[in-house]
């Protein structure tokens, strides 16, 4: 390996990504890396930091929840499947990329190109619009626009964060 090629591994091997930040955060709880009694993962810590800055472009009463949750994800590493981990990183990744361009003036159908770019499956489509519905002020339009109807009738999870979050929309119209 050559010295460039070793400095590649390495790099890519501290990138702040969601599989790295899984890896390193199993790497403390198996070495008992702690500080102040929490367990320690430096790359988890920057992917969190890395993502938390998505949380501008979320429902005001939804930012600080934006963080934790990904944090809470990240500290169930070891625990639960890598695979589910993952799975749920990238949604929030996915979200935050959607959510980052619709504040950017893009328009539903780039961002509609967007999402199929992402390559979703019926499962993380619905994670996606779960995630959108939950923390995008957009998310009903999202699901609407992107989705459509059809989707969000045939994915039961999906559905059912749809009709909640028209619910609560329906509300604060009420009340206005």
């Amino acid at each position: 390996m050559t010295k460039e090629e070793s400095q590649k591994f390495v790099n890519e091997m501290f990138e702040p990504t969601a599989k790295n930040a899984i890896r390193d955060m199993k790497m403390a709880k198996l070495l008992f890396i702690t500080k102040d009694g929490k367990f320690c993962s430096y790359i988890a810590k920057d992917y969190i930091e890395k993502m938390a800055k998505y949380s501008a472009y979320c429902k005001e009463e939804e930012q600080e929840n934006w963080t934790k949750t990904i944090e809470q994800l990240i500290y169930m590493a070891g625990e639960v499947d890598d695979y589910f981990l993952l799975s749920e990183l990238y949604s929030f990744e996915n979200a935050a990329e959607i959510m980052e361009c619709i504040s950017n003036g893009s328009s539903w159908e780039d961002i509609s190109k967007i999402t199929h770019e992402q390559g979703h499956s019926g499962m993380t489509i619905s994670s996606l619009g779960q995630r959108m519905l939950h923390f995008s002020p957009n998310g009903i339009q999202f699901a609407e626009e992107v989705i459509g109807e059809g989707w969000i009738k045939l994915l039961d999870n999906l559905n059912n964060a749809y009709k909640s979050e028209k619910k609560k929309e329906k509300k604060k119209q009420l009340s206005k």
